[in-house]
């Protein structure tokens, strides 16, 4: 699995940077998941806070679904299929 459900905050997420990914809870039970890399120069976002993703690099922000909220990124992050088992968010 990737994380434990009780390890993603409601309204947040946690950034996966091994993997390369951001798993968020937008709203209590719905769990989605989102590439870590950047879509404007390829650094990986390091923080999800306030309800946003954000990419250290040029200030880029995404919501917690990955559409881009502040550029300079045009493009969203990329979703991935997951599935939930066992209080575990999983790749589907």
């Amino acid at each position: 699995g990737l994380v434990a459900t009780a390890d993603v905050p409601v309204g947040g997420g946690v950034v996966l940077g091994r993997q390369g990914l951001v798993v968020t809870q937008p709203r209590a039970g719905t769990f989605t998941c989102v590439s870590a890399v950047c879509t404007h120069s390829g650094c990986l976002v390091d923080t999800v806070s306030n309800g946003q993703i954000s990419c250290p690099c040029h200030g880029s922000r995404f919501d917690l679904t990955g559409a881009v909220v502040r550029g300079p990124a045009t493009q969203a992050l990329p979703a991935k299929a997951v599935q939930v088992t066992g209080g575990v968010v999983r790749l589907a």
